[in-house]
This record gives structure tokens, C-alpha cells and sequence, in this order.
């Protein structure tokens, strides 16, 4: 399996790079961080994997807790992940049908996911996440009013389009915006479930996501070539 590696650092207003505070590695300095996590997760193509994507966003855009204690409102964060920005964004073109729908990627499960709110359909949208993820979107599923106006909603979007995919842990993350609107910026995570990719919300509380959240609509991404 391909083996994961995340580096987060903290960079003071001043320029100076710091240690960003989550779990301690013996031996490391403040100043010489780096934070690898080895998971099973996708495998990439081999021009895929000698790429990286830096996210940076400053402290004032990120939610208050434990990242941005004792830190300046201009300081930055920034998050380095294995993958890609795309030159032309890819678009995620809604399918008619359920029958229609394709998940054997990412991308695909990603335009099944536009399709399905677009429809309203409660089953559509069961399917297109993970088994273990229902009790988090039953709302979103069964609530015939919660359906009716994610439909109208999604149905005002002329449409979504990618704008870099990533990996993280044993997860496929894809960087989306709808209308080419930054602030509809959303980062959709998905995971392997047989010959399907489904979504997941499993990284709802993740620090590392809350930090590319906020970093894809307020901050910056910048893909690196090795």
C-alpha cells in the first residue's frame, strides 16, 4: 500500500517557522516539526504521487479552539498533502438517473453526489455515502422538507467543478466549488467501499480537514512538484 505522510506547520507573522502543537514526536525540535502518518489509503498514479498541495490559511479564518490558542490573528497555518491542483477545473456533470450514476471514482461519485441532492431522491442520497455514515445524514435523507430544499438549492447551482483532489489517511479528499464561487467552496471526503466510493463524513471533526476547509475558501493552495 502507498504510504501517507502529512506535514503541518505553523508559521508566526514574523516568518519565523514554528511547531504547530498536536501529538509529540521524540527528538523533534521546535522549528523542525513534521508530522508523518503512514495508513492504507488510494493509490495514485505514479505522475500523482510526486506531487504535493500546500494549503495556507491565516489564524483570524479558522474556527476558535485548540489551533488557534496563543496564536496571532496573521499567523499561518499550513497543511501539505500528496496530490494535485488542476489546471482547468474538472467539471462534476450531474447524470438524469439514479441508474445512471457512477462511483468508481472519486470524481464520478463526487457528480452522483450533485445529482442525487438535485433529484431529492432519499435513496440516491443513502447510497452515495458510507453504511456507517446514515445516522450522521438521516436528517438530509429522510426529512422530506430537508430534501425539498437541499433540491432547490442545488438545483440553483449551474454547476460544480474540482479543483484539486488530495489524499489523507485512507481518504480521497476533492476541493469543489459550485458557480466558480470560492465561498461555495466545499472539500468532500470519500472512501473505498468495495468497487464504490462513497462519501464520508468521518472527517468532520478531524483538525487537519477544519484546517483545509477554511484554507480552500479564505485561504490559499498551491500545488509542488518534486
Amino acid at each position: 500500500m502507498w504510504g501517507h505522510s502529512v506535514m503541518r506547520r505553523f508559521k508566526p507573522a514574523t516568518g519565523i517557522i514554528g511547531a504547530l502543537v498536536i501529538a509529540g514526536v521524540a527528538g523533534c525540535q521546535p522549528g523542525q516539526y513534521t508530522a508523518k502518518r503512514h495508513a492504507p489509503g488510494y493509490q495514485p498514479p505514479p505522475s500523482q504521487s510526486q506531487r504535493t498541495v500546500a494549503f495556507h490559511v491565516k489564524v483570524s479564518a479558522l474556527p476558535s479552539g485548540p489551533l488557534t490558542e496563543g496564536k496571532a490573528p496573521d499567523d499561518v497555518i499550513e497543511v501539505v498533502l500528496p496530490g494535485r491542483v488542476y489546471g482547468t477545473a474538472l467539471k462534476a456533470e450531474p447524470v438524469a438517473r439514479r441508474d445512471d450514476a457512477d462511483r468508481s471514482m472519486p470524481e464520478k461519485a463526487s457528480a452522483s453526489d450533485f445529482s442525487a441532492f438535485r433529484a431529492g431522491d432519499p435513496g440516491w442520497l443513502r447510497e452515495n455515502f458510507a453504511d456507517e455514515d446514515y445516522s450522521r445524514i438521516k436528517g438530509l435523507v429522510e426529512d422530506a422538507n430537508t430534501r425539498k430544499n437541499n433540491q432547490a438549492l442545488f438545483r440553483g447551482y449551474g454547476r460544480k467543478t474540482i479543483v484539486a483532489r488530495c489524499t489523507y489517511k485512507e481518504y480521497v479528499l476533492l476541493f469543489v466549488q459550485y458557480d466558480n464561487a470560492r465561498d461555495q467552496g466545499i472539500v468532500e471526503a470519500y472512501q473505498k467501499a468495495k468497487s464504490d466510493w462513497k462519501r464520508t463524513m468521518a472527517l468532520a471533526n478531524d483538525e487537519t480537514f477544519v484546517v483545509l476547509q477554511s484554507a480552500f475558501r479564505a485561504g490559499e493552495l498551491v500545488e509542488q512538484k518534486k
